[in-house]
């Protein structure tokens, strides 16, 4: 009896991974894997057909060509082809795991706690994804807002509700947002300032622009990573430069006007 060789299954696959179906004649669960024997080439011992030999075919093919060569030289090609297609397929399969989901961009979103929302009240209208880890997501929300007005006056909003949650005062909620804005904002302005030092310590001097886009321009990507160009109300920063070595970095603040209280100024 002709003793053979098992190519064993994968056990993360339960039988069912491509390197598996490739090796496999069947490619199924309960299919018996293939042996050395039956991935040699077609016909019988090396490759040859009853009454098919060398000296029937008046050739000689001589030890190159020997049944036990070609029958590993074919095993290989076979399992190389395999390995391949099991490569490719587990790269698909991790790409695709790396896609955020409609799902799963509504679980964080309600995670943040500000925003409990029944799931029909957070509709998910699409996902704009930038390689594997940035995403944007567009989001329909349940609010609602409370207007009122004094007598001969204006109609002005004085709260909202975020889905089925109580009313909150719309002073505090913008005086919350704001604090949040401020604190983006100095994040932004420090990585410009460092940025800008590190064009110093490279050229002597700090890079001299009129302007925070031809600034950035000078600074990426070598000396800062991103362009930097507004602030957390999304109002380009200003560049005042009063000297080579003397510079302001400014975001108009809240209110958006420059010279008033609320002004967020660096200094080198």
């Amino acid at each position: 009896m002709k003793q053979t060789t098992q190519v064993p299954r994968n056990r993360l696959s339960a039988g069912n991974d491509p390197l598996t179906l490739a090796l496999s004649p069947g490619g199924g669960e309960g299919k018996e894997n293939t042996s050395v024997s039956s991935l040699a080439p077609p016909g019988g011992e090396g490759g040859q057909r009853p009454g098919e030999g060398p000296c029937a075919a008046g050739q000689n093919l001589g030890d190159e060509f020997s049944s036990d060569r070609r029958r590993r030289r074919y095993l290989t090609h076979k399992f190389t082809k395999a390995l391949l297609l099991y490569g490719a397929l587990l790269h698909l399969a991790c790409a695709v795991s790396q896609q955020l989901s409609r799902d799963k961009a509504r679980e964080k979103i309600q995670e943040l706690g500000l925003i409990q929302f029944a799931d029909k009240e957070v509709q998910v209208k699409e996902i704009v994804q930038s390689g594997d880890d940035q995403a944007v997501v567009g989001v329909s929300l349940s609010m609602a807002f409370r207007l009122s007005r004094a007598k001969g006056g204006d109609w002005q909003v004085n709260a909202l509700r975020l889905g089925d949650r109580n009313w909150l005062d719309i002073k505090t909620f913008i005086s919350a947002l704001n604090e949040v804005r401020v604190r983006e904002t100095h994040e932004n302005l420090t990585k410009l300032l460092n940025g800008m030092k590190l064009f110093k310590q490279k050229n002597g001097t700090f890079p001299q622009a009129s302007n925070i886009v031809k600034l950035t321009d000078i600074l990426v990507p070598n000396f800062l990573s991103e362009m930097i160009l507004y602030d957390g109300w999304n109002r380009e920063l200003i560049v005042s430069f009063t000297s080579p070595d003397s510079f302001q970095l400014i975001s108009p603040g809240a209110d958006g006007i420059r010279g008033t209280a609320d002004d967020i100024v660096m200094t080198p």
